[in-house]
Parts: C-alpha cells; structure tokens; sequence
C-alpha cells in the first residue's frame, strides 16, 4: 500500500513539474527576427520588401560600380528591394556619386552607423539579401566568380 501511495505521489509530482516546464517555456521573449536591425536603418519599409542590396562604400570597384549603374538605371522599377550602402566615408560624396538618383529614389538608405558590418554583412562585394516573414533567407555575394541575375529585382 506504501508502495502505490508513493507512487502516485511521485507520478502527481512529475506531472506538475512537467505543466510548469511546458508553461514556462511558453513565457519567453521572443526571438528577434533577423531584420531588426534593418529596420532601425531603413524603418518599417523592411517588412514589405522582397530583398535588400547592401553596396559596400569600398571593395571591388567594378562590382559596385555595375550594380550602382544597375540601381540608378532600374530604381523606380524596384517595387519589392531596398537598396543600402553600408558604411561610406562621405555620405556628402556618396550623394553626390548618385546625383539626382539619391532624390528620385525613395528605396535608398545610408548605414551610417555601421550595423550591416556589425551584423556581418560587411563583404568587399555587394551583396543581395532575400526576405521572407522578416527573416534572411538567402544571401547572394556578386563577385568577379559570382555574377547574380538582379533582373528578379524589377520584376
């Protein structure tokens, strides 16, 4: 009888501990998504956008340069994409690098404080970001081996 009374003592114990692991677990502050940093750069924006092309201030000048010739010629026509120059020495000379592209285009944002390298988004190439429900899903490197199809952005 002692036998049968500690065990269903024990089996009432284990199952309480068990309803306050699973209760506990469900208490916990969420995770934040992987683009919380981006949105304190680039605002509420980031939730509708497709993908984010992070140009680097320095690297490999004739990737950033095609890919800058590719955002001012394509700027309008990238709905979904939000385009980000991580860490430039001179944001005066950046814009005016861009000219009148920098006002027309409401999609381009300055990383002047540095959070892309921080984050680890800090290659000597541009890179292409892909979102999804406020998470990176893929990350695309354009390099002299590596030539990304930037014409998904315009579609």
């Amino acid at each position: 009888m002692k036998i049968l009374e500690y065990s269903v003592r024990w089996c009432s114990s284990g199952f309480v501990l068990l309803c306050m692991l699973l209760l506990g677990a469900g208490c916990t502050t969420p995770k934040p998504k992987d683009t919380d940093w981006l949105k304190e750069i680039m605002g509420a924006e980031v939730e509708k956008a497709a993908y984010v092309l992070i140009i680097p201030n320095a690297g490999c000048t004739g990737c950033i340069s095609d890919v800058e010739t590719f955002v001012k010629e394509n700027c309008q026509k990238m709905p979904q994409t939000l385009v980000l120059y991580s860490t430039p020495q001179s944001v005066k000379l950046l814009k005016i690098r861009l000219k009148e592209h920098f006002k027309d285009c409401a999609c381009i944002r300055i990383d002047q404080s540095g959070q892309s390298a921080l984050k680890g988004y800090n290659s000597p190439y541009p890179m292409l970001l892909t979102l999804e429900d406020g998470y990176i899903t893929q990350t695309e490197i354009q390099s002299p081996d590596s030539i990304i199809d930037f014409s998904k952005l315009t579609k």
